[in-house]
C-alpha cells in the first residue's frame, strides 16, 4: 500500500496563470490544484516548444480584483493530461513564497476547501516544516 506523501491537502480550483521558465519564455497556463506545498498546471501542448523544466516562476490571481501570488518554484513532473489529449500537464513544488503571497495562498485555500480548520492545522505544519529546514 502507497503512504500519501502530502503534508498539505490539495484544493481542486480553476485559474488562470503565467509560468515563467528559467530561459525566460512565458507559458499561459490553467491551475488544477493548489496546495501550500505546490500546484498542479495544465497548458495546451502546442504553447510551449518543450516542456520547462527545473525552476520556474509562477503567477496567478485569485480573482480578477485580487493581487498576484507570485512564487518561486521547481517542475518537478510533466506529463501529457490524461483528461485531454491536447494539454500537458506539471507537477510544480514551491520552492519560495513571500509572507505576503503566503497569506493570500493560505485565504485562497480557506475559501475554496469547505473546511473550517484547514487553515490552523495546515499552518501548523507549514511552521513545522521551515523551522526543521532553519535548524538543518
Amino acid at each position: 500500500m502507497q503512504q500519501e506523501k502530502r503534508h498539505f491537502q490539495r484544493v481542486g480550483i480553476y485559474l488562470s496563470g503565467q509560468l515563467i521558465t528559467g530561459t525566460g519564455d512565458t507559458l499561459p497556463v490553467e491551475v488544477v490544484d493548489v496546495s501550500l506545498q505546490g500546484l498542479r498546471v495544465t497548458w495546451l501542448s502546442s504553447a510551449a516548444k518543450a516542456p520547462p523544466t527545473g525552476s520556474v516562476e509562477f503567477s496567478f490571481k485569485a480573482n480578477e480584483d485580487s493581487p498576484p501570488i507570485i512564487l518561486s518554484g521547481e517542475i518537478i513532473r510533466h506529463s501529457p493530461s490524461l483528461q485531454e489529449e491536447n494539454l500537458t500537464e506539471a507537477g510544480i513544488r514551491i520552492t519560495y513564497l513571500s509572507v505576503d503571497d503566503l497569506a493570500l495562498l493560505r485565504r485562497l485555500l480557506l475559501l475554496n476547501s469547505g473546511q473550517d480548520d484547514l487553515d490552523a492545522t495546515e499552518l501548523e505544519s507549514l511552521v513545522d516544516k521551515i523551522a526543521a529546514a532553519l535548524s538543518s
